[in-house]
Order: structure tokens, then C-alpha cells, then sequence
């Protein structure tokens, strides 16, 4: 029988010396450099950019929210989407890799996890990727009938939407992390007390703000717009910008910890050798028997995977027929870089669910790549290329070729015209992220795959779709590039469909090999660790 004043002397006693603290090996690597960049990303947005905007004259109070800096001009448009896109990237996967941390070590706290990530890639990524998508417009708040067959009242209505959701998830978000998990971290002694500092202040900042702002927006709306635009927008800043710090200044401390205790990529691996490079994903008859009878569950990760492949469908072949039938876009123009800037509403669609699949691609891979290096280390360096281009060449492409978008420019004024610009940007973005995705396909197709299939790791049918639709994608490189030439400077009538015909096949190739090539390894993963539970997702 314990006495009381046992209690208070065990009670008295300090916390257990955190484990990721000064004395622990940390390393700025792959992981911290992600979460910096992304933490940079939107304090350019936040900052210096409506700064510049002000001074310019660009924006004028009372409109001087960051909807009202996003909509007054294209190029404002396009930086906006991209540095968002690429914030949300980072916090997505820093979030992801906290979690996995967190459940490891403390794993009474699966439920809110399962919670924060139904939060984050749910509710809070689809909800900022919209709201840049459909952009704020003034000469559309009328409240006429007619208003409502109007595609800038559309866009309007989609941002108010998606921003007041944003806001309210990005408080909820903050509830979570700072009254639910960090307190039992902070027990567990596993968390920095750097950033405990950082993730508590910043997330009770962002609960205790909510209510104030949502006053200071009606009363904007509502009273006077003129006098409440400078507190609005201060409101606005710092939600935004605590958000983030919140996310990255409250891991950083952890992020290198895990950086040198399992780093993504090793410098000294980035060059594979050629008698290191397979050809063929070969299943082990012993090791079938195994791979078939694994338990399955359609869980968090299939369904995210499913909605991405859904999505990116969506895209490359009914919104296209749409465009076409509709004559919203006619030959030789007939490229989704055409679709997409033939009108804003079509714009926003792209922006909205390809930042959402490169997301979950992002994830998806990240998922794969983590189970493969913890059963079979030797393919640690190859996963890190992998990863390495998905995050530092393949998702700021895709970023950067739906917020540049390609437009008509004039040729007499080259350099100087806005139009040229973004379509010098576009061509190059997407130039690049082709390559990319040939990239990915060469390394999962010839480097992952074998040695997994050697080990018995890989699904016959994951394997099937991902080899064989690899190897398409890296062969089917060269001839896309010779019909681009060919549409560019032979006779674009007659080879704008042959060069459509292979955009949509390397669009849908990529979408292949990561979601259908992974469905099975996403299953298993869902069985064995669920993110969430259904049950577990209410807060008592």
C-alpha cells in the first residue's frame, strides 16, 4: 500500500530526462532542411510580399487581405499557389514523420494522431489548396439572382468556403496538438524543450485567436470595412504565420534527432553503380505463400490513395472531353496547359486536385518507403533518392506549372510582358517534371522493385502494375520529347492530339505506379498499423 506522502515524494520528483535533448545526436539533414524550406516558403508570403504589394499600390485598404494580394494580379497568383503548395508539402511530411515518432514512443496516443493526420490531409490541405485555387474576387460579392450563373461569384463563394474551413481546422489542429498530445509528451519526456516552447505557444495562440478574428471578420463584413481592414489582416498574418510555427519550430529539435538517427538520404549513395541496376521483379515461390495470406484493411491510406488516383483521373480524361466539347479549347491548343488557362474555373479545378494528388503521392511513397527501409535496410539509398527527388524536384515542378500558367504573350514586347513570363516558367516547371517522374520510375522500376521482390516484400500484382507501367514511362520519354518538337516546330495541327495522347498517358503512367503500384502494400499497412479508427474519431 502506497501512503500519500509517498505519492508527493514520487509525485515531486522531476520528469524523465527528454530523449530528444541537447545530449542526443542531431544533424541537419533531409528531413530539418524540408521543414526550414517550408517555414521559409510562407513567411515570404506573409511578409514581404504584402509589403511589396502595399507599396506598389497594388492593393489599396480596405482590400488588403492576402486574398485581395493573391487576386490582383497573375504573377501574384502563381507565387502565391506555388510557395502555399509547397508549406503545405512540408507540413504534411514533418507532421507525418512527428507522428510516427510519437506513436512509437507513446502509444496511448494513436487516436489523436489518428486524429491530427484525418485533420491535416482531410481537411486542412484540400481546404488551402482550394482556397488559392478559387480565387477572391471584389466585383463579385453582389447578392443579385443572376449573380449566381457567374463563375467570379463562384470562385468567391469557393474561397470564402474553403478559407473559413481552413482556419477552423488549423485551430482544431492546434487544440489537438497542444492540449492532447504535447502534455503527455512532456510526462513521457519526449519532446525538446525548444519545442515545447514553440509548439505550445504558438498552437494556444491560434485556439485563443480563433474567436477574436471570427469577430474582427464580421464586423469587417458587416460595420466597417475601412477601419477593421488593418486588424483583420493582422489577424489574418499572425493565424497564418503562428500555423506555421507551430509545425515547424515546434519539431525542429525532433526532425534532426530523427535525421541522425535515420537519415533519408546519405550523400554518398546518390550515385548508384550500373552493376547495382535490375531489370526484373522476381517473387520468390517460398515467400508467395506468405505475401498472399498477409491480413488486409481498406483504411485511411487506401482511401487517400483512391481519392488521388480518382482526382488525377478526373483530370486527365473527363475534364478534357468537357474542354473539347464544350469548345473551350480547339485545335492545335489542346494541351491541359491550354485547358487549364482557357478560364479560371478550369485553373482552379487543376490547381485545387493536382496540388491535392502530389500530396498524396507524397504521402503514399513516403508510407512505402518507410516500411521498405525498416524491413530491408540495404535499399536505404535508394529510397532516399527517391524521396529526394519526389520533394526537391517533382512536387515544386507540379507547384510551379499550375501557378505559371501558359497564356498568349506578345511577341513584340517578349521579357517585358507578364504573359511571357509565366509561360517561360511553365514550359520549364513542366520540362523538368517530366524528368522527374522519369526519374521515380527508373528507380522504383529497376532499383526498389527487384530487391524487394527478392524478399519477398512486394505484392506480385504491386509489382506487375509498378514494373510494367515504369518501364513504359522511361521508354516512352524520348519519343514524347521528339513529338514536342515536332508540335513545336514542324506543324502543330497535326501533332497537337499525338502529343495530348502522350501528356495523358505520362500523367496517368505516374499516378499508376504510385497509387495502383503501392494498393496492395497500403492494405497490408492498414491492417497492421491504422492511422485512425473510426470509433476513436469523436472527442469524448
Amino acid at each position: 500500500m502506497v501512503s500519500v506522502r509517498q505519492r508527493r515524494r514520487a509525485s515531486s520528483q522531476p520528469l524523465p530526462k527528454p530523449k530528444v535533448h541537447e545530449d542526443v545526436a542531431t544533424k541537419f539533414g533531409f528531413r530539418t532542411s524540408l521543414s526550414m524550406l517550408g517555414l521559409a516558403a510562407c513567411t515570404v508570403l506573409t511578409v514581404p510580399v504584402p509589403v511589396m504589394a502595399l507599396y506598389r499600390g497594388d492593393v489599396v485598404p480596405p482590400n488588403v487581405m492576402l486574398s485581395d494580394v493573391m487576386a490582383c494580379h497573375p504573377v501574384y497568383e502563381a507565387v502565391y499557389t506555388w510557395f502555399w503548395g509547397m508549406t503545405m508539402c512540408a507540413g504534411c511530411f514533418v507532421f507525418r514523420e512527428a507522428s510516427l515518432y510519437w506513436a512509437r514512443e507513446a502509444p496511448e496516443l494513436r487516436p489523436d494522431i489518428g486524429r491530427l493526420l484525418s485533420v491535416m490531409y482531410v481537411i486542412i490541405t484540400p481546404c488551402l489548396i482550394g482556397l488559392v485555387s478559387f480565387q477572391y474576387r471584389h466585383e463579385s460579392k453582389g447578392l443579385a439572382s443572376e449573380v449566381y450563373l457567374d463563375s467570379d461569384f463562384l470562385q468567391y463563394s469557393m474561397h470564402t468556403v474553403f478559407t473559413s474551413i481552413f482556419f477552423v481546422a488549423v485551430s482544431g489542429l492546434s487544440f489537438i496538438i497542444s492540449q492532447r498530445i504535447m502534455p503527455v509528451l512532456e510526462k513521457k519526456g519526449l519532446v525538446h524543450p525548444v519545442d515545447r516552447l514553440w509548439g505550445a505557444a504558438a498552437g494556444q495562440l491560434l485556439v485563443g485567436l480563433l474567436v477574436p478574428a471570427a469577430i474582427l471578420r464580421l464586423l469587417h463584413l458587416f460595420y466597417d470595412d475601412v477601419f477593421w481592414s488593418i486588424p483583420l489582416v493582422v489577424a489574418e498574418l499572425i493565424f497564418i504565420q503562428g500555423s506555421v510555427i507551430a509545425c515547424f519550430c515546434g519539431t525542429k529539435k525532433l526532425m534532426m534527432a530523427l535525421d541522425a538517427e535515420d537519415p533519408i538520404i546519405e550523400l554518398d549513395h546518390w550515385w548508384a553503380k550500373l552493376q547495382d541496376v535490375y531489370v526484373d521483379v522476381y517473387v520468390p515461390e517460398t515467400a508467395l505463400g506468405c505475401i498472399l495470406s498477409r491480413p488486409r484493411r481498406i483504411g485511411f491510406r487506401c482511401w487517400l490513395s483512391g481519392a488521388a488516383l480518382c482526382a488525377t483521373t478526373f483530370l486527365t480524361l473527363l475534364l478534357p472531353m468537357v474542354g473539347l466539347y464544350r469548345g473551350d479549347v480547339v485545335v492545335p491548343d489542346v494541351m491541359l496547359s491550354d485547358l487549364m488557362a482557357c478560364h479560371p474555373v478550369y485553373e482552379a479545378f487543376y490547381t485545387w486536385l493536382w496540388g491535392f494528388t502530389m500530396l498524396s503521392v507524397c504521402f503514399v511513397l513516403r508510407e512505402a518507403t518507410l516500411h521498405w527501409r525498416k524491413e530491408m535496410p540495404l535499399i536505404v539509398p535508394a529510397t532516399g533518392r527517391l524521396l529526394t527527388i519526389m520533394y526537391t524536384v517533382l512536387t515544386p515542378c507540379l507547384i510551379g506549372l499550375v501557378a505559371f500558367q501558359s497564356r498568349r504573350f506578345d511577341f513584340d514586347v517578349g521579357f517585358l510582358d507578364t504573359n511571357f513570363f509565366q509561360y517561360l516558367m511553365h514550359v520549364v516547371f513542366t520540362s523538368i517534371f517530366f524528368l522527374a517522374v522519369v526519374a521515380i520510375a527508373f528507380i522504383m522500376t529497376w532499383q526498389l522493385l527487384p530487391k524487394l521482390g527478392e524478399q519477398g516484400l512486394v505484392h506480385p500484382a504491386d509489382g506487375f502494375w509498378a514494373a510494367s507501367v515504369g518501364k513504359a514511362l522511361v521508354m516512352l520519354l524520348a519519343p514524347t520529347a521528339v513529338v514536342r518538337c515536332l508540335h513545336l516546330f514542324h506543324d502543330q495541327m497535326q501533332w497537337a492530339v499525338p502529343m495530348l495522347v502522350a501528356e495523358l498517358a505520362f500523367i496517368q503512367g505516374g499516378v499508376i505506379v504510385c497509387f495502383v503500384g503501392t494498393a496492395r502494400l497500403m492494405m497490408e499497412l492498414d491492417a497492421a498499423d491504422p492511422i485512425m479508427k473510426i470509433g476513436h474519431f469523436i472527442l469524448r
